[in-house]
């Protein structure tokens, strides 16, 4: 039985090579997957997403919509108009909205010592019960080039990681990381980056997205008490 499903404005280029044997492959509205590009499901690729030449997505991976993904991605949710378009692996991992990584961004996923993976949050460290887990990250946040995680990292909402090491394994919301450390990054800056991002994809930056956006602040300030 065939388990794959296309919408009818779904592109598919030369040498794509979809194994759908251990669980379905859903392309939604307009995906277009690029040539050479391996899907293996379950999986599901969101409206007007891009997958990009000789790219993998592994099992368990739900893309979003008007993402654009290349390199490695297993078992992982992108919500939605993420940009991850070179090389880089990300696995286990759960990205929001409006996320862009870095050619060469990618997450561990294991710990050497293959014990639980923890997450720091704040001051408190917190067993997941797993023993692979990637990053969590919050919408609008951005990554340089050759961005490392360690398992378990946690990075809040609208930062920005311009580091060369591995990136703290907390990164709180409005944060400016680099090799000398996190300094904050002024939420009206943030804003402003947002709305530049959305006008490069020809979407308007909407009263709920400024208000998702004051709530964060808010949401940030709390958590520094």
């Amino acid at each position: 039985e065939l388990n794959v499903w296309a919408d009818a404005e779904v592109r598919i280029a030369p040498g794509v090579v979809i194994d759908a044997s251990r669980g379905p492959v859903m392309l939604d509205r307009g995906a277009t997957i690029g040539a050479n590009a391996f899907i293996e499901g379950p999986c599901y690729i969101g409206e007007y997403s891009q997958i990009m030449p000789l790219t993998t997505i592994r099992a368990g991976t739900t893309i979003g919509p008007g993402c654009k993904v290349g390199g490695t991605v297993a078992n992982s949710i992108f919500m939605g108009f993420i940009s991850k378009q070179f090389e880089g692996y990300v696995g286990d991992s759960y990205l929001g909205r409006w996320i862009t990584l870095g050619s060469g961004s990618n997450t561990a996923n294991t710990k050497a010592t293959y014990g639980e993976v923890s997450v720091q949050i704040g001051s408190s460290s917190h067993q997941t019960g797993r023993r692979v887990m990637g990053v969590m990250m919050g919408d609008h946040t951005k990554t340089s080039i050759c961005t490392r995680f360690a398992p378990g990292a946690y990075v809040g909402y609208c930062s920005m990681l311009v580091g060369a090491g591995l990136t703290p394994r907390f990164v709180p919301s409005f944060s400016f990381w680099t090799d000398t450390g996190i300094s904050k990054l002024i939420p009206a800056k943030g804003s402003e980056i947002a709305r530049r991002v959305h006008d490069r994809r020809d979407r308007q930056w909407t009263d709920l997205d400024e208000q998702v956006h004051n709530d964060a602040v808010i949401q940030a300030a709390e958590c520094e008490k």
